[in-house]
């Protein structure tokens, strides 16, 4: 719940990009507006975007930084990773086992906000986006943070529900018009690269998505190989809202980071890049959430 003092957007949605590691950018926006104790009613996260999203929600600086950095503690993807458990991505160490030992994440907090945050997942069966919030206990929560991170080709489809989940940016990497519907009349948005109009062009690896989903889940595979198109037309979206002072962009100056970065010096550098980016931009913020 807001403290005495803080400041609750009235009308302000915040949507949180994927991105892998990249999420390291948007861990140094969240900390900067936690300093600055800054509330939105409404909070959209998408794969890394969720696991940022529920740091912010349970005003926990720093958390995110630790787990994508694995700050005093083993990678939990890469080659050490295949070598040590045979997993390229290993979502249940650094989703599960991180919040209860290594950066144990504050359920209590969490649960008495007053924001509505939802989890963006893909549906394999439609190969829809689902925007889940009904969590039935914390176990389930972090559950669909996992779904929600769950890349294609490297993790297998997560079961919750009686219904088989992916990363949810394949099905709705920006999900601006959710909070749309959900009564937000204006958006921040962190995206995690420099280039707005730059987006995984999944009919190149067409081999692959149809091996791997085609026969099973022929849905999800035609949304993976629109996923390039559906991106390029919510940017042309985001950008029309932004000009009509409806939304406002907070991306890097540069992308520096790459989806699966390793280097402790670039994901500081960027980390420190995007607190002081939105330290130089809180004003601009302040005067868009007052508009």
């Amino acid at each position: 719940m807001p403290a005495a003092g803080a400041k609750m957007t009235s009308n302000t949605g915040l949507i949180l990009e994927g991105g892998a590691i990249r999420g390291i950018f948007t861990a140094g926006v969240l900390d900067c507006l936690l300093d600055k104790d800054i509330y939105f009613p409404y909070v959209a996260g998408v794969s890394v975007g969720v696991s940022n999203a529920s740091g912010f929600i349970s005003r926990q600086k720093g958390r995110s930084k630790k787990i994508l950095t694995h700050e005093n503690t083993r990678t939990f993807f890469g080659l050490p990773n295949i070598l040590r458990t045979g997993k390229v991505l290993d979502l249940d160490e650094c989703i599960i086992k991180y919040a209860y030992d290594n950066f144990p994440y504050d359920f209590e907090t969490f649960h008495r906000s007053e924001t509505m945050w939802e989890a963006v997942v893909a549906n394999c069966e439609t190969g829809e986006a689902e925007y889940v919030h009904d969590f039935k206990d914390d176990a389930e929560t972090l559950e669909f943070c996992k779904a929600s991170c769950s890349l294609p080709f490297i993790c297998k489809p997560i079961n919750l529900r009686g219904k088989k989940y992916l990363d949810g940016s394949l099905a709705d990497s920006i999900p601006f018009r959710r909070a749309l519907d959900m009564g937000c009349e204006k958006i921040l948005l962190v995206l995690t690269k420099a280039d707005l109009h730059e987006a995984t062009d999944y009919k190149k690896l067409r081999f692959l998505v149809d091996m791997f989903y085609r026969r099973k889940y022929p849905k999800l595979a035609d949304t993976i190989l629109g996923r390039k198109d559906q991106y390029l037309r919510q940017m042309e979206e985001i950008e029309k809202m932004e000009r009509e002072g409806r939304a406002m962009i907070i991306k890097p100056d540069e992308t520096t980071v790459a989806h699966f970065e390793n280097n402790k010096e670039k994901l500081e550098k960027c980390y420190q890049d995007a607190y002081k980016l939105m330290e130089r931009r809180f004003g601009e913020l302040e005067a868009f959430l007052r508009s």
